[in-house]
């Protein structure tokens, strides 16, 4: 259980999503708080998102880590939905796709996943600023992944993915998601 949980790492426990059929596309997971923002499971990612809102310093670091040890564990839905209750709430928003196994952000929000991307922007024949993608909810931008490489453990652990999260955007503060 989540009491549980917290007991065991000695963790707050920001929120609970409640499981969403698999039967939905994950264009409709992934956009739960945009598309049907009154259900239960888009108040509960607004639930964790004020809890994130209110949790960290106002003048700390505005880049948040979503992972999990397994694939189907919900990251890339939990990442979209945060991003968008995130932007619907004002605040400036990032959502960059790092998942070079199994990219799926391009495909939650119909985006081109090719050439303007986060591969692109590591190899230098892209600017960051034009692999930055609006989306279809204001004040909500997406860095997709691009194609899979051979070894992604060694691109996100290299100089140039370290230097992409350190350094805000044009100066923009802003909310980055990286899954």
């Amino acid at each position: 259980s989540a009491d549980e949980i917290a007991a065991m790492f000695g963790l707050p426990i920001l929120g609970v999503v409640p499981a969403m059929p698999r039967r939905q596309s994950v264009q409709t997971r992934g956009r739960k708080v945009f598309l049907q923002p009154a259900s239960h499971e888009a108040e509960a990612f607004r639930i964790v998102r004020t809890a994130l809102f209110f949790g960290t310093p106002k003048d700390g670091p505005n880049t948040m880590l979503i992972t999990s040890p397994a694939s189907g564990d919900g990251k890339s839905t939990l990442v979209s939905n945060l991003g968008i209750a995130f932007a619907r709430a004002g605040q400036k928003t990032l959502i960059l796709d790092a998942d070079f196994r199994k990219p799926i952000q391009h495909v939650i929000f119909g985006s081109d996943n090719r050439q303007r991307c986060l591969h692109s922007v590591l190899e230098g024949t892209v600017k960051l600023d034009e692999a930055i993608q609006p989306t279809q909810i204001e004040g909500l931008s997406l860095l997709t992944c691009g194609h899979s490489v051979s070894n992604p453990a060694e691109v996100l652990n290299g100089r140039p993915f370290a230097a992409l999260l350190a350094s805000p955007r044009a100066g923009d503060r802003e909310r980055r998601f990286t899954r």
